[in-house]
């Protein structure tokens, strides 16, 4: 594997790969652009197949959180991480805390934060060897938290623009069929993002749609 002639190497700043036996922490983290701060991006938790999909799959995510950050006109730059493991059976407080160690030793250069895979608790155990981090469990006034709920409602919004642009229509009153095909897409975006295990999640939803919610299923109805 040849990094730099990876098509999606894309001139990224840095590429760090971390490794702590005791632990069995692997990790990646890319760094694709400071210019406009700090690069920040989640630390994403996924088994992957081989190294080099890891190795692809940080490139495109560090790459997109440039535009990102970009584009909400925040002061970071574009970063990633991955670590190679099942989440389900491999977190430990241990494995996190190195993790940590390797994002200290870039010297807040990245801010991680949580992504697919991980959690709030699981930042929280970062922050022991770290404190470029964030996501984590936040006090009533602060920032920070989950950031799933507000990203699901994103990709939902982002849904219910896309068809009523298609549709040439702002109001859905009268849509029929292509209605329900949203509230279809809606279905999905929520299992994506795990909306059935919060408690109040699923309210920001009701608010946008007129929608009957059946929280043993984890599933989205029309009225």
């Amino acid at each position: 594997m040849d990094l730099f002639s990876m098509r999606d190497f894309d001139g990224h700043e840095r590429v760090v790969f971390g490794h702590d036996e005791v632990t069995g922490l692997r990790a990646i983290i890319a760094i694709h652009s400071t210019a406009l701060g700090p690069a920040a991006g989640g630390c994403r938790m996924w088994p992957f197949a081989t190294t080099a999909e890891a190795v692809t799959d940080v490139l495109r995510l560090s790459r997109g959180m440039s535009f990102k950050n970009a584009l909400a006109g925040l002061p970071f730059g574009g970063g990633k991480a991955v670590i190679i493991a099942e989440p389900r059976q491999a977190k430990t407080a241990e494995l996190f805390q190195a993790y940590g160690e390797l994002v200290q030793s870039l010297g807040g250069t990245y801010i991680t934060a949580e992504d697919v895979g991980t959690t709030t608790a699981d930042m929280e155990q970062v922050s022991r060897a770290t404190q470029f981090v964030s996501g984590l469990g936040r006090k009533p006034g602060e920032a920070g938290g989950d950031p799933a709920p507000k990203t699901a409602l994103g990709v939902f919004l982002g849904l219910e623009a896309a068809v009523k642009f298609r549709m040439g229509v702002r109001t859905w009153k009268g849509c029929g069929s292509p209605y329900r095909v949203l509230v279809a897409w809606a279905t999905i975006c929520v299992d994506c993002w795990r909306l059935r295990e919060w408690n109040c999640g699923w309210r920001t939803f009701e608010r946008h749609l007129p929608c009957a919610l059946l929280k043993s299923s984890g599933r989205v109805w029309c009225l």
